[in-house]
């Protein structure tokens, strides 16, 4: 193993807390016992599966109104769809974007799928759907297809081995199972050995999942960890179910607390898994409400700020920014995930927002809420996150929202990507400059989609800001110093700096000011140096965006807008064809812009994003010094169309 190998190691490894190496050590070990000890797992989980066999279901514990009372009038007003499920009935499923039709019975150790795809098989969401499909259409063919599926799975998945019993994807595998039988009660009981099937098998699940939480993960997989013992807590009777619940309610209550800053962001800081946790924690937080737990007021808080936050991430087109791992189609879309924090904490900007309501509001809370709220939203705001780290900017016909945080918990940045600073916008409902995405988890194209050449803001002498390597893991990593987010009288600014080049021989200091004034925005790069460094600037457009030279800048359009990019204190600019993934397995052909420059010819750089309805011919920028002043102009053959001051320090006025 060379130095540089070693390095990485030690600085991914260091920030881990003892508890992950000891419970990494553990599950090893477990692995190893269970595939090369024949008995190994019969012998470990003999009383577990003894005790499964003798379960008994609660009767009083409180779930969901609307899985338990399922109204198919409901189910249409919210066009609920066949298309999953009568692809199931052909038995072909569609992951990630990625068909396959099993001939005869489902593959559960299918080894040419790709390893993520596999693992949406295992989670069973689409259970889920047959159950509601039969209550919609009465049709026994769902009704056989939902006993069918569980059925292979019991059988062909022993206790403790395969992909289906990790214990993110049991959690996952395991909530479904519960919310599918509560819709299905009154249908699955007159079956008694299937019921009996079903009851040991999921008995056995969670037991397992009690014994295997993730801590040496933490994050996410232990949140969906608590939520299912939860479940599995509130559905069975006995001793061990009680050590579920009270075990998953205490580490909510810790979890949240670490997982949910008290701004509302989750702090893994990716928009996906944001919307995902939210779903996830607020699902929580109603069981035990409703089975009389007194979860603690700052946990509510945490709560309600996350459904702020998740509102603030949205572009105009009602979806997320897809920094951080984050891509369309994994986690539910915000209108099914919003309205429920909309009820549940009065938030009116979310009822203005999505005034229907929500299939999942009526499913976990059984109600519509077809009060409308008529808040006005503002024209021009600004929103910051200062914890969590991400930076709104929004006019009356744009909104930019920024990067400026930590790449994600220390000891768990596994979804971190080098992209300080980086921002994306959308001009009226369309997205102009845009994060490049993710694509896939494992694979030739991950590292790509993660460096910071993938993402609008600046790399220094060839290296990126943070050490993203392997899949999930990342070396030393870049650190805000300082961010702040200002609404003046005639414009916002923002300002932000991180230490990701500290690292480098001459150690260097990214600062970024972006100013939104009138129709643009100023994106001021200052670097703080000694010696001279090489500077790329990259901007990704999204692939609906075409792009032109136009003598020393660029226009960009989309047929009907048009945004100028003009550089200053650049030596060059090139376009570079790229790779765009809003959705993973999925790439589309866009355009990268890398502006290029040393700082012995300036230590500020930068570029105006100028707004048009119409073509505008002969833009010209000029920059005027002043003393320890600046004014940059942007002139037409008409005259001055935009502009602003700044001081030669990188202080924005």
């Amino acid at each position: 193993m060379n130095i540089k190998k070693l390095s990485l190691y030690y600085h991914t490894l260091k920030h881990l807390k003892s508890t992950q190496f000891v419970y990494r050590v553990k599950n090893t070990l477990n692995y190893k016992a269970s595939s090369s000890l024949s008995g190994y797992i019969h012998w470990k989980y003999k009383k577990v599966i003894d005790d499964a066999s003798k379960s008994a279901f609660k009767s009083n514990a409180k779930f969901f109104k609307g899985y338990i009372q399922l109204n198919p009038n409901i189910l249409e007003r919210y066009h609920f769809s066949f298309e999953v499920t009568d692809r199931i009935l052909r038995k072909n499923f569609k992951f990630l974007n990625y068909n396959k039709t099993y001939e005869q019975d489902i593959e559960w150790k299918d080894s040419n799928v790709p390893k993520l795809w596999l693992y949406n098989l295992h989670y069973m969401d689409y259970i889920k759907d047959l159950a509601i499909a039969y209550q919609v259409s009465k049709e026994q063919e769902y009704l056989n297809k939902y006993k069918k599926i569980i059925r292979s799975w019991i059988d062909s998945n022993e206790v403790g081995k395969g992909d289906g019993w990790e214990p993110y994807t049991l959690s996952l595998r395991t909530v479904n199972l519960v919310k599918s039988y509560l819709i299905l009660k009154e249908q699955l009981i007159k079956d008694d050995e299937f019921i009996r099937l079903f009851k040991e098998s999921l008995y056995t699940q969670f037991a397992f999942l009690f014994r295997n939480l993730e801590f040496h993960l933490y994050g996410n997989h232990l949140m969906e960890n608590i939520r299912s013992l939860i479940y599995g807590g509130l559905l069975f009777e006995g001793k061990e179910p009680k050590k579920w619940l009270e075990k998953g309610y205490q580490l909510y209550v810790q979890q949240m607390r670490e997982q949910f800053l008290e701004d509302g962001g989750h702090f893994e800081r990716s928009p996906m898994y944001h919307l995902i946790m939210l779903e996830n924690t607020t699902e929580t937080y109603l069981l035990l409400e409703n089975n009389k737990f007194n979860v603690p007021e700052d946990i509510k808080q945490r709560l309600k700020n996350g459904y702020n936050f998740a509102l603030d991430i949205l572009h105009p087109d009602n979806n997320i920014s897809i920094f951080n791992d984050a891509a369309f189609g994994i986690a539910k879309k915000p209108e099914e995930i919003l309205p429920v924090g909309g009820y549940l904490f009065s938030i009116e900007e979310i009822k203005a927002r999505f005034p229907i309501g929500s299939l999942n509001l009526y499913l976990l809370m059984g109600t519509q809420d077809d009060r409308i709220s008529e808040i006005e939203t503002k024209a021009v705001s600004t929103v910051q996150y200062s914890q969590t780290g991400y930076y709104m900017m929004t006019d009356q016909n744009s909104k930019m929202i920024i990067d400026c945080g930590e790449v994600g918990p220390d000891y768990n940045p596994g979804h971190a990507h080098s992209d300080t600073l980086s921002y994306e916008l959308s001009y009226e409902n369309n997205r102009w400059i845009v994060d490049s995405g993710t694509f896939e988890y494992a694979g030739n194209h991950r590292h790509s989609f993660r460096t910071t050449e993938a993402h609008n803001t600046v790399k220094i002498d060839g290296v990126d800001q943070s050490e993203v390597w392997s899949t999930f893991r990342v070396g030393k990593r870049a650190k805000p110093i300082d961010a702040k987010l200002e609404q003046k009288n005639d414009h916002a600014i923002f300002i932000g700096e991180h230490d990701g080049y500290k690292r480098l021989a001459d150690p260097l200091i990214h600062q970024r000011s972006i100013v939104n004034k009138d129709n643009a925005y100023l994106i001021l790069d200052t670097f703080r140096c000694d010696s001279n460094h090489q500077f790329d600037s990259f901007i990704q457009l999204h692939p609906s965006i075409d792009v032109k030279y136009k003598n020393n800048y660029l226009e960009t359009t989309d047929g009907l807008r048009y945004i100028y990019i003009i550089p200053f204190y650049m030596k060059e600019q090139v376009l570079i064809d790229s790779e765009y993934s809003d959705e993973f397995g999925l790439k589309y052909s866009n355009k990268r812009i890398k502006f290029s420059g040393d700082t012995s010819y300036s230590k500020e750089t930068g570029y105006i994003l100028f707004k048009s309805d119409s073509i505008i011919n002969n833009l010209n920028l000029s920059i005027n010094e002043s003393g320890n002043e600046k004014e940059i102009q942007l002139l037409t053959d008409g005259g001055l169309i935009w502009s602003h001051t700044f001081s030669m320090v990188g202080e924005l006025n």
